[in-house]
């Protein structure tokens, strides 16, 4: 069984390249945790988690576990700084001053007791790759698969801000874009050209363009067959 994870932190709206990794997670994965990342409480908004519950719900991605929120597992944490015997770990800090556990630490750990055996996620996260499998040898526990795919990137060549028209699925549904029909169908509307997943070297993405202009009426997705396998997709009840 491939197990995933999706791993938002609460700071609003979900960027269209986070949405697409959740979609990559959820197409190949045959089960997802649903993780907040919350350690940061600088990063943090208010409305933040409910924002994402939001997106995933209109993008149409149901998740078998959760939501996990980090913020509850600090003890766990601890625990494992303490197992590795120290909380700073080449040269990075596990542990802030006040006892509450960094990313790199949190998501080693949810990791490997959520069982995760793929991590599917941007090229902007392949520099971790080799602290995460350190810190797993040094916890004893055996590390996930990394994936990392695509950038969705702005017309400047960077990665595309949150700022920018279109960038966020909430912008999308205020710029009356029609929700997919399933997670397979927005993976190609969003955008066709991070469809493949690499895990060679490189920044890897395509330039996104949320929109079309035409002399007649807006652009609108086509609508795509649904997939079979669209009943996995359902929106979670609320």
């Amino acid at each position: 069984m491939v197990r995933v994870r999706f791993a938002p932190s609460p700071t609003g709206s979900l960027h269209v390249g986070n949405a697409l990794s959740a979609v990559i997670n959820r197409r190949a994965g045959d089960w997802m945790l649903l993780r907040i990342d919350d350690t940061d409480p600088t990063r943090n908004i208010a409305g933040g988690e409910e924002a994402i519950l939001d997106d995933l719900s209109w993008v149409g991605i149901a998740w078998d576990e959760g939501p996990v929120r980090q913020s509850t597992r600090q003890d766990r944490y601890r625990e494992a700084a303490e197992r590795i015997g120290t909380d700073r770990f080449d040269g990075i800090t596990l542990l802030r001053e006040d006892g509450t556990a960094t990313y790199h630490l949190a998501s080693v750990v949810d990791d490997a007791d959520f069982g995760v055996t793929h991590v599917y996620r941007g090229n902007d996260h392949r520099a971790n790759e080799d602290l995460h499998r350190r810190l797993h040898e040094a916890l004893g526990t055996t590390p996930p698969e990394y994936v990392h795919h695509g950038l969705i990137l702005g017309e400047d060549g960077k990665k595309l801000s949150k700022r920018a028209a279109g960038a966020t699925v909430a912008s999308l549904r205020d710029l009356a874009f029609r929700p997919p029909r399933c997670a397979r169908t927005w993976r190609s509307w969003a955008c066709r050209a991070t469809t493949s997943i690499t895990t060679s070297p490189g920044s890897g993405g395509s330039r996104w363009r949320p929109w079309r202009r035409s002399t007649t009426r807006s652009w609108r997705p086509s609508p795509k067959r649904r997939s079979k396998s669209s009943r996995r997709y359902a929106a979670p009840a609320t």
